[in-house]
């Protein structure tokens, strides 16, 4: 599973002006314990994705993770970083979901062969941009268990809320 669950402030990378959209804690615990690998591939840098995965209590369920910054990523639409998870995690690509909201998200996900695309309208991609690129188009990631795990929907009640504390901008990266 690879997923984008997350906005930037349109000035800055820092952790402190990200916002969750929905609590990824929640999804990717509830696919992990259903035995599905989670894996978080972002062209943002290490440090600040680090540091909002560990600001949201995403980063124990989080089992690969590949950022920018990277010296062996290639950026997306390129399906390497793809492939490279699948190869890490011995899942087999036909069996991997692509979860984004950008054409470039989708677009990893065809080119590496992965099982299947999912669009998310919770992020910065909108339903004219995303759906031509997606086998599935969803409104946020809470909507994600309903595509991967058929049938389990998110919680009534959960710890959704989630504040980033003031020492998660350290991990701001410089452009």
């Amino acid at each position: 599973m690879v997923a984008d669950v997350w906005q930037h402030h349109a000035t800055s990378l820092a952790t402190a002006d990200a916002r969750p959209l929905d609590n990824p804690a929640v999804l990717f615990r509830i696919l992990q314990r259903a035995g599905v690998k989670v894996a978080v591939c972002t062209a943002d840098c290490r440090r600040a994705t680090q540091a909002f995965l560990d600001a949201t209590g995403s980063s124990q369920y989080v089992d690969y993770l590949v950022c920018g910054d990277d010296p062996d990523s290639v950026p997306k639409p390129s399906g390497h970083n793809a492939i490279r998870i699948c190869e890490a995690l011995g899942v087999p690509a036909w069996e991997a979901v692509m979860v984004g909201d950008t054409q470039a998200d989708l677009g990893m996900g065809r080119e590496a062969g992965l099982g299947a695309t999912v669009a998310v309208l919770s992020g910065v991609g909108d339903v004219d941009d995303l759906k031509e690129g997606s086998d599935h188009v969803v409104p946020s990631i809470k909507h994600v268990l309903e595509v991967v795990l058929s049938g389990t929907e998110w919680p009534r009640k959960t710890e959704d809320d989630v504040v980033l504390p003031p020492s998660a901008s350290a991990g701001q990266c410089r452009a």
